[in-house]
């Protein structure tokens, strides 16, 4: 191994109780060719003393003391300044090396010099050095992270924010010079925007071993990357926004490209100002769990129109109009004066309902004292009581108007409710037109059923209410889609384990679901958990929606009932429309994680509809901004309204296939990355004018196919028997 010498930053604020063993953990490395640069920067309790101690048992401690505490930003940029070394290596106060650490981790980099930082896994401690990964379980989870590509830690840095530890890191110096030092704005998450900043220039590498002790206490007030803290959660929370709006405005449009192309919504995106339209689409689905943050896609957006040709290029080029740019103005983008006077506001009525709820369980103790003593007295007569209601049930009059007492019961009982959980009110209209097609089944099968949904946005505040709602007898259902599997998890599945660990007494029906499992770490482990927690629950059904899915299921779950059932959309009336066929050929292509296609894809099929019709529309079941309840029929019959008008469909989207066949329009299909697509066609392969194709070569044969073919309505019979089936596994 190359003897380079490697400079360790350690900076100091008030971390004397541990200042000593981390310091040791760094000199007593098996790799010795290094120097450990303490910065204090401005303690006043007994760290100088121990710093100098330290220095005069080993030379290789290089104290640099700060006039004032100006936070460890601008004490890491003093050490960076101060080192010597070709590499550099990070240590917090409290953390603690173990011994072949820095040698595994040099090693790999001497080996691979194109990588630009090297990681290594972690286990947490306690402030008394007790491992505490089993107590600390989502934090410590959240840093067993595997390797990733450069593409894929940039969209897993935007969507879910920081997971590598920054004390395990070690970089060529060489990658400050071409990223720049750490950000002296940010007071936390200053590593998260130094890591997605490296890795747009090189490769992140991750050694899967834990090669650090990192401190977590967190009922120690002075440890400054105590994210757990309340007071640092906020501050936190907005440096990631402004890193990622800062990643965004600092991205050549080579890197653009290179990194976010199978995002673009326009995959032929090259222009500058088409390539400004795409950063504000990808900054519209950053956060999709907080709207507040919708704003940096917005401002983008709000910069594009403004252009000369901007608004037309968004029309033309993106299917993005003046109206869907100021429906993003419907949700609050900031945290505005009504928004924190409507949070504190809601702060005082909790406060008063406690105060409420305490008087009333005093005033209840007090009553059940009293009502100890009546009980007694009731007891007896209630014993009197039961001899006259049995003399009354044997007589003749009793037997005789049993019917009419029976009738009367039914009469008074209460309507039977199904919960919806979670339903659709994110912008896909896929998942909205299924919530459509559900209400329209209970319709036809159970018209007596009281349909209740519950959407994702609101789960959270709606769970209480639900535990006290729900009674015996009510069913709990989770609308059909791709919700099962670890791509999705944070916004659908999740919920449906919660909802079924929650209600073990009560019929739970999933409608027909697709299932994905990434063969990855996370993806066994989440299909793991999936499978043990479907299973626990005594009365669960899961539909799947294709045969692929539906075998997938059979190895995973032991106990939960599985049916095969399609697409609940196609248990649809058709769609018909009064407007004649336009010469106008639609393009559905999806832009996310789930397109199985190369880059420059979509031109080439543009240019193929091309020869088909006169003008080529790209369009999309995705829409950029929540759809609630009172507007879902009019967003999902705009788009049907605008395939029914159309020449012909192109797609790779299911829903669009789907949309097509209940429209009688000619479609060619184009497969997902998890063959999806191509599975839902079974169900409806014998429509004249619906095709699969693999590739584009295959796109003007199948053209050809569809346009010639007869365009018969709709219709759901061959399908109904399986319908009936699902209708029957609903205990009412």
């Amino acid at each position: 191994m190359a003897n380079e010498l490697i400079s360790v930053l350690l900076p100091n604020y008030n971390g004397s109780a541990h200042l000593k063993e981390t310091i040791e953990s760094v000199l007593c490395q098996t790799y010795e060719n290094l120097e450990l640069i303490v910065i204090d920067d401005g303690s006043t309790d007994s760290s100088p003393q121990i710093i100098r101690s330290m220095r005069e048992k080993d030379g290789r401690v290089r104290p640099v003391f700060l006039d004032k505490n100006r936070h460890i930003c601008y004490a890491l940029n003093r050490g960076l300044k101060e080192a010597k070394g070709r590499f550099i290596a990070r240590i917090d106060c409290g953390d603690q090396f173990y011994p072949d650490k820095l040698a595994l981790q040099m090693e790999y980099l001497l080996q691979h010099p194109e990588c630009g930082a090297c990681f290594t896994l972690v286990d947490l401690i306690d402030g008394k050095g007790t491992v505490i990964n089993e107590k600390e379980k989502i934090v410590y989870q959240r840093y067993q992270q595997p390797n990733r590509t450069q593409t894929q830690w940039l969209y897993y840095f935007i969507h879910c924010g920081n997971c590598l530890a920054h004390p395990s890191v070690v970089f060529p110096k060489s990658i400050i010079d071409r990223v720049g030092p750490y950000d002296m704005a940010m007071m936390q998450g200053e590593d998260f925007d130094l890591w997605m900043r490296i890795a747009l220039e090189a490769p992140l590498h991750i050694i899967e071993k834990p090669l650090l002790a990192c401190l977590w206490d967190t009922g120690n007030p002075d440890k400054i990357s105590d994210e757990a803290k309340d007071s640092n959660m906020t501050r936190f929370f907005n440096i990631r926004v402004e890193a990622v709006e800062k990643l965004f405005d600092h991205i050549t449009d080579q890197q653009l490209i290179r990194f976010f192309q199978q995002e673009f919504r326009n995959s032929g995106s090259s222009s500058p100002l088409e390539l400004e339209c795409e950063k504000g689409f990808l900054l519209l689905n950053c956060f999709q769990d907080c709207p507040y943050f919708h704003y940096l896609g917005f401002k983008r957006l709000a910069r594009v129109v403004n252009q000369p040709g901007g608004v037309e290029l968004l029309e033309d080029k993106f299917g993005f109009s003046l109206h869907d740019l100021y429906a993003l103005n419907m949700e609050h983008m900031y945290f505005d004066s009504v928004a924190f006077n409507d949070q504190a506001q809601k702060n005082q009525e909790l406060a008063s309902l406690k105060r409420q709820l305490e008087d009333q369980a005093r005033q209840r103790q007090h009553e059940a004292a009293l009502r100890t003593n009546e009980n007694a007295l009731l007891q007896n007569t209630i014993i009197a009581k039961n001899h006259e209601l049995a003399a009354i049930r044997e007589s003749t009059s009793w037997r005789v108007t049993a019917p009419i007492r029976k009738l009367r019961s039914r009469s008074q009982e209460r309507r039977p409710v199904i919960y919806f959980v979670p339903s659709s009110d994110y912008g896909n209209l896929g998942d909205h037109k299924i919530m459509m097609e559900i209400r329209h089944f209970f319709r036809c099968y159970f018209p007596k059923f009281e349909v209740r949904e519950i959407s994702c946005r609101h789960y959270e505040e709606k769970r209480q209410e639900l535990l006290c709602q729900v009674q015996n007898g009510d069913i709990l259902a989770a609308p059909g889609g791709g919700s099962i599997g670890d791509v999705y998890l944070p916004y659908g599945e999740k919920y449906m384990r919660d909802m079924i660990q929650c209600f073990p007494n009560n019929q739970i029906i999933i409608f027909p679901q697709s299932l994905f499992y990434t063969k990855s770490e996370l993806g066994e482990a989440e299909r793991k958990n999936t499978a043990a927690i479907f299973d626990s629950h005594p009365d669960l059904t899961l539909a799947l929606r294709d045969q692929n899915a539906y075998q997938e299921a059979k190895k995973m779950f032991r106990r939960t009932k599985l049916m095969l059932i399609p697409d609940i959309v196609l248990f649809s009336d058709p769609y018909l429309t009064k407007a004649p066929r336009s010469e106008t050929g639609l393009l559905m292509i999806r832009s996310d994680g789930e397109t199985s296609h190369p880059q420059g894809w979509n031109q080439e099929l543009e240019e193929i509809c091309g020869k088909y019709a006169k003008k080529i529309i790209s369009t999309d079941t995705q829409k950029n901004y929540f759809i609630d309840l009172e507007n879902r029929e009019t967003e999902v019959n705009a788009v049907l309204e605008q395939i029914s008008a159309s020449k012909f469909l192109v797609t790779d989207r299911l829903h669009g296939m789907i949309f097509a066949a209940i429209t009688s329009t000619p479609c060619v299909a184009f497969d997902n990355v998890y063959g999806k697509v191509f599975a839902q066609y079974q169900w409806i392969r014998d429509l004249p004018y619906l095709e699969i194709a693999e590739s584009p070569e295959q796109l003007s044969d199948k053209l050809d196919r569809v346009l010639k073919a007869q365009t018969p309505v709709y219709t759901r019979k061959p399908l109904e028997d399986k319908y009936s089936e699902l209708a029957n596994a609903f205990r009412v």
